[in-house]
């Protein structure tokens, strides 16, 4: 920073020197007026340059608001004495073009008396340098504040990401127990096969991320297919995915809490199965998923249990977009039970 801030602070002094002196164009005698203010904005520039090196190293004190400026104060005039006679000097020497061997006699009260116009404009320039500082350290503030929020936010949803699949393998094993205790050895291999394909995708992916829906529903068809080898002719699949909706980005494994909610506390308790409806479409500037399931008319009321899947999913949500989606239950036939999830619109980009 040290080698880039010295061109920007000459640039500035540069213009503050072509406004005076483009000030005094209408003035008769522009020569002695000139001459100092080439003197006051060369000095200037030096001033600030040794100030912002004291400046630097006072910061690092931490000192109160009044001590701060009563030591600013006194800085400024200790070097405008000296940036005075510099700059009377300087324009004696700009006006008679010679180091002059006899200076004026009274140039040393000269500088004191003329050196409350450089202690005001070198406490502009600190006040300047303060406030550039003090909205740096705001904008740094900010940005970690930013990140910290970030890394908890993925936090979250990485450890609602790890609820689902312990959750999952418990089911799954389960079925796979009961097949074995039924003698349907086939069975259960096939659903061991399905279950190594199904794990073997999803955790290739990231905890956090966000994919395409047509990738996310390929889980899904895994997932299903495991549950398809457990209910058999008892579970109805009826899919319809809007070519719309195919590219739109949604939290990975979103689908599949909801889906075997449906599955376990629905169609698998109704004696004859059930159907499972899924859809997937966009509507303005959103995604919307229902998914529709039979279920046992007791399962219905409002003030059952809704299980992890429905809680976790409402919880990653919300962790994700806040108030900008929705999760929804109908339940208005005794025997179906509806969610609909509504997403903002976010399509992934081409590789």
């Amino acid at each position: 920073m040290a080698l880039t801030f010295w061109p920007v602070q000459l640039a500035t002094w540069a213009g503050f020197g072509a406004v005076s002196i483009l000030g005094t164009l209408p003035l008769p005698d522009r020569t002695r007026i000139d001459s100092y203010y080439t003197a006051l904005t060369v000095t200037g520039f030096l001033a600030t340059l040794l100030l912002r090196s004291i400046y630097r190293r006072l910061s690092r004190r931490e000192l109160a608001v009044t001590a701060l400026t009563a030591w600013i104060a006194v800085i400024c005039y200790v070097l405008a004495v000296p940036q005075s006679w510099l700059a009377i000097y300087f324009e004696w020497v700009i006006r008679f073009k010679t180091l002059h061997p006899h200076l004026p006699a009274n140039i040393l009260s000269s500088a004191l008396s003329s050196a409350v116009t450089e202690w005001v404009i070198l406490i502009a320039w600190s006040a300047l340098y303060f406030g550039i500082k003090q909205w740096q350290q705001a904008q740094l503030r900010e940005e970690k504040f930013l990140l910290l929020e970030a890394m908890a936010q993925q936090a979250r949803l990485r450890a609602l990401r790890y609820q689902i699949t312990p959750h999952f393998l418990f089911n799954t094993l389960n079925s796979i127990s009961t097949l074995v205790g039924e003698g349907d050895d086939r069975g259960a291999r096939d659903m061991i096969a399905l279950l190594g394909d199904f794990l073997r995708t999803t955790l290739v992916v990231s905890d956090t991320e966000d994919i395409p829906l047509s990738r996310e529903m390929l889980h899904m068809e895994q997932y299903l297919a495991i549950e398809q080898v457990r209910l058999g002719d008892r579970l109805d699949l009826r899919i319809s995915i809007d070519s719309a909706a195919h590219d739109a980005l949604v939290p990975s494994l979103l689908l599949q809490p909801l889906v075997e909610n449906a599955i376990q506390h629905g169609i698998a308790r109704c004696p004859a199965g059930g159907i499972l409806a899924m859809e997937a479409s966009r509507v303005e500037n959103a995604i919307r998923i229902i998914i529709d399931n039979t279920t046992e008319p007791r399962t219905t009321s409002l003030g059952s249990s809704f299980g992890m899947g429905l809680k976790n999913t409402a919880d990653r949500l919300t962790a994700r977009y806040g108030g900008t989606s929705h999760i929804e239950i109908r339940t208005g036939d005794p025997t179906q039970w509806t969610v609909i999830v509504t997403l903002p619109l976010e399509a992934a980009t081409a590789p």
